[in-house]
């Protein structure tokens, strides 16, 4: 008898985050490659702007999806040979399927969960935010594996190390539970610093949480989302 002994896929059932969500358009498509897998998000205005993922590659002849139209009922049209899918079924082949992904728009950030299996369903692990706040956000590229990039945000002493044009001092304060204390020296002139305190800790496998709780910028709440876009590749949202 045959024996699979193909590793488990370490993303499958992971929540990552594909992209901010204003930057997908009712009507519009969204490509985005993660863990190797690529991803076609759409929406429309008429079923109240929620999101919509499969994959990026026509099951007939691997058109690209990402390239197709999307009508105001959901349907995306494969800009190839003009097959038409809803809902993870051709309409023109119905037992033609098109793998989905879950998604979903936190307000922020646009979610989307591996594998494609539907069925299965979970919501992502959503981070609570300060009420009333102002918010910026963006994204950074990274020439590395998800997990040294992980390793890296939860090794909060080394700014004073490595980063030393930003950081005069860096201290480990202790410990809240599972939370991380540390309080963090930024270089100013003549030798001076400011001096800022914050809560680290890794709500889930792949995002880091900072609060700060003293010193300068007291209330400011950073969110790090890590995606893997392949097993050299990081996108970081912030």
């Amino acid at each position: 008898m045959a024996t699979n002994h193909a590793a488990p896929d370490p993303h499958a059932g992971q929540w990552y985050v594909a992209a901010f969500g204003n930057e997908l358009k009712a009507g519009r498509t969204l490509v985005k490659t993660i863990a190797d897998q690529e991803i076609v998000f759409w929406r429309t205005d008429d079923d109240g702007g929620s999101v919509h993922a499969a994959s990026a590659v026509c099951p007939h002849w691997g058109g690209p999806l990402g390239e197709g139209k999307v009508t105001t009922d959901g349907t995306l049209t494969c800009p190839w040979h003009g097959w038409q899918f809803r809902n993870g079924f051709c309409l023109d082949r119905p037992r033609l399927k098109l793998p989905r992904y879950l998604a979903h728009d936190d307000g922020i950030l646009l979610w989307v969960r591996l594998p494609w299996d539907v069925d299965d369903y979970t919501a992502p692990p959503l981070q609570a935010r300060p009420a009333n706040a102002m918010r910026f956000w963006f994204d950074i590229h990274v020439d590395s594996d998800v997990y040294h990039v992980q390793e890296n945000y939860l090794d909060f002493l080394h700014p004073a190390e490595y980063h030393t044009a930003v950081f005069q001092t860096c201290e480990y304060l202790g410990r809240e539970g599972e939370i991380n204390l540390v309080e963090l020296g930024y270089k100013m002139p003549f030798g001076k610093s400011l001096i800022t305190r914050t809560r680290v800790w890794a709500p889930s496998p792949w995002q880091v949480r900072n609060e700060v709780f003293g010193g300068l910028a007291v209330g400011m709440v950073i969110e790090s989302h890590l995606t893997p876009i392949n097993a050299e590749h990081t996108l970081i949202h912030e």
